[in-house]
Protein backbone atom coordinates (compact mmCIF):
# COMPACT_ATOMS: atom_id res chain seq x y z
CA UNK A 1 0.00 0.00 0.00
CA UNK A 2 1.26 3.47 -0.52
CA UNK A 3 2.06 5.55 2.11
CA UNK A 4 -0.35 8.68 2.05
CA UNK A 5 -0.45 12.10 4.36
CA UNK A 6 -1.71 14.93 4.55
CA UNK A 7 -0.11 18.08 3.10
CA UNK A 8 1.04 19.87 6.09
CA UNK A 9 3.57 18.04 8.28
CA UNK A 10 6.56 15.76 8.08
CA UNK A 11 7.44 12.73 7.11
CA UNK A 12 10.17 10.52 8.51
CA UNK A 13 11.67 7.48 6.65
CA UNK A 14 13.87 5.25 9.01
CA UNK A 15 16.12 2.48 7.72
CA UNK A 16 16.38 -0.59 10.21
CA UNK A 17 18.67 -3.64 10.25
CA UNK A 18 17.43 -7.29 10.35
CA UNK A 19 17.52 -7.32 13.99
CA UNK A 20 15.05 -3.94 14.20
CA UNK A 21 17.82 -1.60 15.06
CA UNK A 22 18.78 1.95 13.01
CA UNK A 23 20.29 1.04 10.53
CA UNK A 24 23.80 2.70 9.85
CA UNK A 25 23.55 6.53 7.71
CA UNK A 26 25.96 6.27 4.91
CA UNK A 27 26.84 4.16 1.91
CA UNK A 28 26.87 0.43 3.06
CA UNK A 29 27.28 -2.96 0.93
CA UNK A 30 24.48 -4.34 2.35
CA UNK A 31 20.65 -3.08 2.33
CA UNK A 32 18.57 -2.32 4.90
CA UNK A 33 15.93 -4.91 6.18
CA UNK A 34 12.82 -2.84 6.18
CA UNK A 35 11.99 0.71 5.90
CA UNK A 36 9.90 2.21 8.26
CA UNK A 37 7.67 5.94 7.54
CA UNK A 38 6.60 7.85 10.25
CA UNK A 39 4.66 11.10 9.79
CA UNK A 40 3.59 14.10 12.29
CA UNK A 41 1.45 16.52 11.52
CA UNK A 42 1.75 20.03 11.01
CA UNK A 43 1.25 21.59 14.74
CA UNK A 44 3.40 18.69 15.42
CA UNK A 45 6.32 18.79 13.46
CA UNK A 46 6.92 22.12 14.30
CA UNK A 47 7.13 21.01 18.47
CA UNK A 48 8.40 17.48 18.12
CA UNK A 49 10.99 15.20 16.16
CA UNK A 50 11.61 11.72 16.03
CA UNK A 51 14.36 9.55 17.52
CA UNK A 52 15.91 6.04 18.12
CA UNK A 53 16.34 4.83 21.70
CA UNK A 54 17.46 1.29 21.50
CA UNK A 55 15.60 0.06 24.73
CA UNK A 56 12.54 1.76 22.77
CA UNK A 57 12.65 2.05 19.80
CA UNK A 58 11.53 4.99 17.86
CA UNK A 59 10.46 7.82 20.33
CA UNK A 60 8.51 11.07 19.60
CA UNK A 61 10.55 14.00 21.37
CA UNK A 62 10.24 17.84 21.86
CA UNK A 63 13.06 19.87 19.85
CA UNK A 64 14.35 21.44 22.33
CA UNK A 65 15.33 18.42 24.03
CA UNK A 66 16.88 17.12 20.81
CA UNK A 67 18.97 20.41 20.33
CA UNK A 68 20.39 20.64 24.06
CA UNK A 69 21.56 16.90 23.56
Amino acid sequence: MPFQYLRDGKVFQIELDESGLLYPPGPSPRKPSRTERFWLCGPCSVRFTLAFDRGKGIEVRPLRAVSAA
